[in-house]
């Protein structure tokens, strides 16, 4: 039981990372990948399932931009409150609650959010979506590819 919670929260992680990256980090006229007509076929989403994705991702947005927003705030504070030369310790620990409370309030919007996206989703289709975030994943370790015979 234990493994099986282990491994979906993985799933959904996994899920996350693509999510964000497809949006937040995507050339501007790329779609997302709930929306891309490519990767929608290859996962074998319809129509209604990518616009049920859509309507979830719509509803969390402006919560997990909110809360993006007021973590690089606070990151950005709690560095200035570390350099300057008179915070205190008991400053900067309260800067780090500010941090994390802040972190943990966006982790778990975007789990949420990734969660009711998975719902949607066929368990044929949760297989194929991971497998191919394993692959992204696993390429992005790597590094972009080298030709041995380059120099």
């Amino acid at each position: 039981m234990y493994r099986t919670a282990l491994k979906r929260s993985v799933a959904v992680v996994g899920l996350l990372v693509w999510v964000v990256a497809a949006v937040a980090w995507a050339e501007p006229q790329r779609a997302p990948w709930w929306k891309d007509d490519k990767l929608k076929a290859e996962f074998g989403l319809t129509e209604d399932q990518s616009s049920k994705i859509d309507a979830v991702f719509r509803e969390s947005w402006p919560k997990l931009r909110s809360s993006y927003d007021e973590l690089g705030k606070r990151e950005t504070e709690l560095s200035s409150m570390v350099s300057a030369a008179d915070t205190s310790e008991a400053d900067v620990l309260r800067q780090v609650e500010q941090v994390e409370a802040v972190r943990s309030e966006l982790n778990k919007c975007r789990t949420v959010m990734l969660y009711k996206m998975y719902r949607v989703l066929s368990p044929d289709q949760r297989q194929k979506v991971e497998a191919r975030f394993r692959r992204n994943r696993e390429g992005e370790r790597r590094g972009p590819s080298r030709n041995p015979d380059q120099h």
